[in-house]
C-alpha cells in the first residue's frame, strides 16, 4: 500500500545566473550597445526552507527561498536583484538501495523582487520562474541541481525584454521526517512492551 511522508528541510547553496536579453523588432541600437549589454554570469548565495509531501513515487514540494539573480557587470558595476521565491514543484522519485533516492522535479516559482543594486523606476517586480531540477538524497542529506528561467520579463525596456536564467546547486538537511519519527516511536513502544513483559 502507498504510504505518505512529510519532510521539512533546510537547504543552502549558490546560484550562477545570467540576464538574457530579447531585442524588440523596432529597437534602434547604437554601435556600443552589445558591449554595454554583454551581461557576464553572476554568482550569488541561495537558501531555502522546504516542505515536501511524498505519496510514493510522487512528491510535492513547496516552501520559501532567497535567491540572487543578475549579472556581474553592467555599465558601472554588478547588477544584482534579490528575490524571495515560493515554489510549487511536482516530482517523481526512484528509491535505490541503502537509503538512496533520486527525484526529478518540475514546476514553477513565484519570485518577488525585494531589492536591486541598480536603481530603476519599475523595480519590485513579481516574476514566474519555470524550474526543472534533479535531487539525490541519502538518509537525511540532500544534493540538488535546478535550472530556472523567468517566463515573464523582469524589466521591459524600450529596446528589449530582460529575463533571468540561472542554475542553482544546493546541499540540504532534513530537519523533520514523519516516516523516521514513526519508526522511532514504534521502536520505543516495542522496548516498553518488552520491559513490561520481562517485569511481569
Amino acid at each position: 500500500m502507498a504510504t505518505s511522508q512529510h519532510q521539512i528541510s533546510f537547504c543552502g547553496g549558490w546560484t550562477a545566473s545570467k540576464i538574457v536579453e530579447f531585442i524588440k523588432p523596432d529597437a534602434s541600437l547604437g554601435s556600443v550597445y552589445n558591449d554595454l549589454h554583454a551581461f557576464p554570469i553572476n554568482h550569488g548565495i541561495y537558501g531555502a526552507i522546504e516542505y515536501e509531501y511524498t505519496l510514493y513515487p510522487f512528491k510535492l514540494s513547496t516552501g520559501i527561498s532567497a535567491t540572487e539573480f543578475g549579472t556581474s557587470r553592467f555599465i558601472l558595476g554588478a547588477w544584482v536583484m534579490y528575490y524571495i521565491n515560493i515554489p510549487i514543484m511536482i516530482g517523481y522519485q526512484w528509491k535505490l538501495p541503502k537509503d538512496v533516492s533520486i527525484t526529478l522535479k518540475g514546476g514553477a516559482e513565484i519570485a518577488i523582487e525585494t531589492s536591486s543594486t541598480v536603481a530603476t523606476n519599475n523595480k519590485w517586480q513579481t516574476i514566474a520562474l519555470g524550474t526543472m531540477g534533479l535531487e539525490a538524497s541519502w538518509k537525511r542529506l540532500k544534493f540538488g541541481l535546478k535550472g530556472q528561467f523567468s517566463m515573464n520579463p523582469f524589466r521591459d525596456w524600450k529596446t528589449s525584454y530582460l529575463h533571468h536564467l540561472g542554475i542553482t546547486t544546493y546541499v540540504g538537511y532534513v530537519l523533520f521526517d514523519s516516516e523516521k519519527n514513526k519508526k522511532r516511536r514504534a521502536k520505543r513502544l516495542a522496548k516498553k512492551e518488552s520491559k513490561t513483559i520481562t517485569n511481569y
